[in-house]
């Protein structure tokens, strides 16, 4: 049994390596979609990346099944499973990716079963606090030699090969912006720390940062396009509400590279504190692992208010489907009706189609 245990999930971690190379080979073609201003490929590779996970998981999915055949529902074996999966992940990166893959294949064997903690990530092995940290993820600039040298400094490490239209008037654009929002010349000692990958989505790419001064952080965000003139910029966003528009669950996910998925949804938890962490997973592209991050909040939410009860929620009651809440959990839960009332229709796979 252990040597089948060890196989499938060798075969597993091994379909995850391959998972995890397309999508990052997806995700670095942005920036040559961008300088080539090809908005037909970014859209093309956005679909892509977005079927991708699906897809392989269907596979080994298959594939595990044809070889385990009969023991394909065996919990003991999947336990043994499970813990050489752990063994082979735990000092990965994207760890916490890698297990969420995982569950999607046991959840595709086990279609009509309850989720079960012995054989799945329901809680994470590994604390997110001890993750492996990456520091140089980020560029510091401060303002000792001049907000416009400072200014000058961040576009001049942008990682573009497209030539600037009028560099100059941009840079005078972005000083005044941030004399502004401190409304005095008198400015503070000023550290902005910016994510070295660029932050890509349709025509646009993002300088993502973090403006630090007396104790306080504010967003610092830049978004730039490319134009046949070349590449421009008409606004520096420093407002936590715009940025949060930006990052918002109804926008298509971000293409941005990166290593170490949870350091970077923590950098963006700085900018936007009130963000969850799931819908910030979601913003950069790891939608299904938001999917298992607002699952565990909504477990420890539970834990940890026992007696608080499902409600249905306030207005009118829907065709489709049935609206449920928590009292003191900020979140919508609609579960789909076996039949509509009239006049609906449709049906319930369709629906879930």
């Amino acid at each position: 049994m252990i040597n089948k245990a060890k196989r499938v999930a060798e075969h597993i971690h091994d379909q995850y390596v391959h998972y995890d190379s397309k999508f990052k080979d997806i995700t670095k073609r942005a920036q040559m979609r961008f300088e080539n201003k090809d908005q037909k490929g970014f859209l093309l590779d956005s679909a892509l990346r977005l079927n991708l996970r699906d897809t392989m998981v269907q596979s080994a999915y298959k594939a595990i099944s044809k070889y385990l055949n009969q023991d394909a529902l065996n919990m003991q074996l999947w336990i043994h499973i499970k813990q050489e999966y752990h063994e082979l992940v735990m000092l990965r990166k994207d760890n916490e990716i890698a297990e969420t893959y995982y569950n999607s294949i046991v959840r595709k064997v086990f279609s009509d079963q309850i989720v079960e903690e012995l054989i799945m990530f329901v809680n994470s092995f590994e604390d997110a606090s001890l993750l492996l940290h990456d520091p140089s993820m980020f560029r510091r600039y401060d303002n000792k030699s001049g907000v416009k040298n400072m200014v000058h400094s961040i576009l001049d490490d942008i990682p573009l090969k497209t030539e600037w239209y009028k560099k100059h008037v941009l840079i005078e654009l972005l000083e005044g912006r941030i004399e502004s929002f401190f409304e005095s010349r008198l400015f503070p000692q000023i550290e902005i720390e910016v994510a070295k990958s660029l932050f890509f989505r349709n025509q646009h790419a993002y300088v993502v940062g973090l403006m630090k001064y007396d104790h306080q952080e504010t967003p610092f965000i830049l978004p730039l396009i490319n134009r046949k003139e070349g590449l421009m910029a008409d606004t520096l966003i420093l407002s936590i509400d715009d940025v949060s528009q930006i990052f918002s669950f109804t926008r298509a996910y971000f293409m941005v590279e990166t290593d170490f998925p949870f350091q970077l949804a923590s950098f963006l938890k700085r900018l936007m504190p009130s963000k969850r962490y799931s819908d910030l997973y979601n913003s950069i592209g790891y939608d299904k692992h938001g999917k298992t991050v607002l699952y565990r909040s909504l477990l420890n939410y539970l834990d940890a208010n026992p007696e608080e009860k499902f409600v249905l929620a306030p207005g009118i009651k829907g065709m489709v489907m049935s609206v449920f809440t928590l009292p003191g959990y900020d979140v919508v839960f609609k579960l789909i009706k076996d039949k509509f009332d009239p006049p609906k229709k449709m049906t319930r796979a369709q629906v879930i189609g």
